[in-house]
């Protein structure tokens, strides 16, 4: 069976708040085709990714997965170590970047294990001190007197645009995609709109 090259893409959060396609684009920028390209919004720290580890299952041996950086394939120092396990076990190729990890003869260049390991620490000690700083800002914040947590929106706070367009939608002339598109508002906002709209009536 002729080997294969997969890429995988990763992003802590969905779509509408970071986007997967520089990565998809990095990756077709090295030949992949699009269709052997795998990705998924899921944090970095998770144990599980659904689609990587599905992924896993449908590489054979002699494939070769590539992804941007150690931090696309995980923020998790002991989830790391697994991976280049099984990565050793199932006689893959991992390229992360342009470090290029041969483990098709069963075997793993001390060295490169070493590089490997010391990116992972590197990233998940990253994640870490963004969280840090993250709780430290929130305590200043609440020791301030602030009140955490997203402002509550009301039907007067509704833009003008959104009222607008509405009718149109009411009476099927616009779905929530085209809805969304016309006020340039996102489609969450849309949803939480109509809810504060119909709950108002």
């Amino acid at each position: 069976m002729e080997s294969k090259v997969w890429g995988y893409c990763r992003c802590s959060t969905n779509e509408l708040k970071q986007d997967v396609q520089y990565q998809i684009d990095a990756l077709m920028d090295k030949g992949l085709d699009v269709s052997n390209i795998r990705y998924e919004y899921i944090s970095g720290r998770k144990e599980h990714r659904p689609v990587l580890d599905a992924l896993f299952e449908e590489m054979n041996e002699g494939d070769t997965l590539i992804v941007t950086d150690i931090t696309r394939l995980c923020r998790n120092t002991k989830v790391l170590c697994e991976i280049i396990d099984l990565i050793i076990a199932k006689k893959f190729r991992l390229i992360v970047g342009s470090i290029d990890i041969d483990c098709r003869n069963g075997s793993l260049d001390p060295m490169i294990e070493a590089m490997l390991k010391v990116n992972g620490v590197f990233g998940e000690l990253e994640a870490k001190n963004k969280r840090f700083q993250i709780k430290l800002g929130l305590a200043s914040a609440v020791s301030k007197g602030k009140k955490l947590g997203r402002p509550t929106t009301s039907y007067n706070d509704i833009p003008k645009i959104f009222m607008q367009y509405y009718p149109k939608y009411k009476n099927g002339s616009l779905n929530k995609m085209a809805f969304a598109r016309v006020t340039q508002l996102s489609y969450p906002t849309i949803y939480k709109y109509l809810g504060i709209v119909e709950n108002s009536k």
